[in-house]
Formats: structure tokens, C-alpha cells, sequence
């Protein structure tokens, strides 16, 4: 799923400060820059999900800064205003005033890619023989079930579904 046109402007003025494309899914585009990643919901109505409206988009960023900032402070920076300045040109905005966003992102920092979950289980490194200390797959279900808030738990065994579900 491409970016909706109307958000075609934006996603023009976030690829401008990053350098890059982005990374789609069918419900975000994520723009990774030198420094900093820049992610915003696409305007989208699916069966699960209704991105919409602007207020919609800045509700579920601010959400999943909520969620995610308590585990990865590093990483889940703020949510951001897009805003039209009166020359024209888009800006960034952190509270914005006395200006209407027309758009919000949540402002990351980047993670290099060898530190992604999918790219660690591809290597083993998620396996209990080769986990780094500290990071079992017992502590992992653990640290999913207190950000749901019913503590985790499942078994050890690898592959198993009570680990992450």
C-alpha cells in the first residue's frame, strides 16, 4: 500500500530530511535518517484501524510513544506536529500554538539493523544457548507481559507460543 495523496506533501518534506525513502507497512511510512527516524500513520481506513483524521494519527503515535518509551528510552524520542509556516514551507513543531498540524510523526532514534529482533533470531542469538546474558527468551516473555500488564510468564522452550503470546 503507497502513501495516500493526501499526505504526499509530508512524506516529500520527511524524505527531504532524512535523505531516504521510507520504509512502508500498509499502516506507516518510516523515514530513517542519519540521526534521527521520523514515522507517521498513513491516512487509512482497514478493517482493524481508522487513520483518517489527523487527531486519529496523533492519538495512536502518542500511544505507541506511551507503550514503547517505558522499554527503549533511547529510541522513542517524541511526537512532533507537522505545520505549515506562513511562507509555505513545512516545519516540525513540538507544541504547536497557534498553528493547526496537518500531520504528526513520532521522532525515534535509529536502530542499527543487526538489533532487530528478526535479524537477531535469524542469526540465533535468541536461542537459549546463544541469548546474550540477561536476555532469555523467559525475560523477554516477562518484559512483553508487564507492558501488557499480566506479567509474562509462558515456558522456556524455544519456538513456543506461551513465550510471546
Amino acid at each position: 500500500m503507497s502513501i495516500p495523496p493526501q499526505q504526499h506533501e509530508v512524506a516529500g518534506f520527511l524524505r527531504c530530511l532524512c535523505g531516504v525513502a521510507p520504509k512502508e507497512t500498509h499502516i506507516s511510512a518510516v523515514f530513517i535518517g542519519h540521526d534521527t527516524v521520523w514515522k507517521f500513520k498513513k491516512a487509512v481506513h482497514l478493517p482493524f484501524v481508522d487513520f483518517t483524521t489527523v487527531e486519529a494519527r496523533r492519538h495512536f503515535l502518542q500511544r505507541e510513544l506511551d507503550l514503547n518509551q517505558p522499554a527503549a528510552p533511547g529510541i522513542y524520542r517524541d511526537v512532533v506536529a507537522v505545520v505549515r509556516c506562513p511562507d509555505g514551507m513545512l516545519a516540525l513543531n513540538k507544541e504547536p500554538r497557534d498553528v493547526v498540524p496537518i500531520d504528526w510523526v513520532l521522532r525515534m532514534a535509529p536502530v542499527p539493523e543487526h538489533d532487530f529482533l528478526d535479524i537477531m533470531a535469524a542469526r540465533g542469538d535468541l536461542t537459549p544457548k546463544g541469548t546474550p546474558p540477561g536476555l532469555g527468551s523467559r525475560w523477554l516473555s516477562e518484559r512483553i507481559g508487564s507492558l501488557r500488564g499480566d506479567g509474562g510468564g509462558g515456558d522456556d522452550r524455544e519456538g513456543s507460543a506461551g513465550v510471546f503470546c
